[in-house]
């Protein structure tokens, strides 16, 4: 059995991880599990 390089197993898993995290994220926020993360700021007053 031959195994894939390991920067390819790198690779496929980045990119589950992009397309997953924010499917995940919308679900939870969706169900109530999570908060939407609002970007803080400040007045320059």
């Amino acid at each position: 059995m031959t195994y894939p390089p390991i920067t390819s197993l790198f690779c496929d898993v980045d990119d589950f991880s992009n397309e997953f995290e924010p499917w995940y994220n919308q679900s939870l926020i969706t169900l109530g599990m999570k908060k939407r993360n609002k970007p803080s700021s400040m007045s320059l007053t």
